[in-house]
């Protein structure tokens, strides 16, 4: 199956498809906050400015609760959606596997059959749920944290994408 075809087919499921997106950017927006505010709060810890304190820590605490309920939305609405796609998949390889000649399945081995109709149906509506809908939030999260980077330390900003190559690497 192509990625065109692939994408052609998740179209019926382009709502809950959105609603992991959307949801997975929201999770992703609100955890950028965290080390922002943790930064605020300790720098205000340090500074000895106790009145600011309280509200970054308020602050702190909402964005964790925002990231938490964001982040378990959003696994129920990708598993929820991940269930019905799969189930579809199978259904459409099943029809398919039906309306073959029985030559077909006399030339092929069980075992290839029956992998196509649970474990490649798996792992498409895997791929779509929680790889095609995750995009925009791994692309936000990417550039939230370079841009929180370069606010930091722009020098380090220019360092790091150098480094984490090699990190992994070795």
């Amino acid at each position: 199956m192509t990625l065109r075809n692939l994408i052609k087919r998740a179209a019926r499921y382009r709502g809950q498809l959105f609603a992991i997106s959307v949801l997975a950017l929201l999770s992703s927006v609100s955890m950028l906050a965290i080390p922002a505010l943790a930064g605020m709060l300790l720098g205000d810890a340090i500074s000895g400015s106790a009145m600011q304190g309280g509200v970054i820590a308020a602050l702190l605490v909402g964005a964790l609760l925002l990231t938490t309920v964001f982040t378990l939305a959003s696994n129920v609405v990708t598993a929820t959606a991940s269930a019905r796609i799969l189930a579809d998949f199978r259904c459409e390889v099943f029809d398919h596997l039906s309306h073959l000649p029985l030559e077909f399945h006399d030339n092929s081995r069980q075992g290839d059959l029956i992998a196509l109709a649970t474990y490649e149906a798996s792992r498409l509506s895997g791929f779509l749920t929680s790889t095609l809908a995750n995009v925009p939030a791994m692309l936000a999260t990417s550039l939230g944290a370079t841009i929180a980077l370069f606010l930091i330390d722009p020098m380090l900003a220019f360092v790091v994408p150098v480094l984490v190559p090699v990190f992994y690497l070795a």
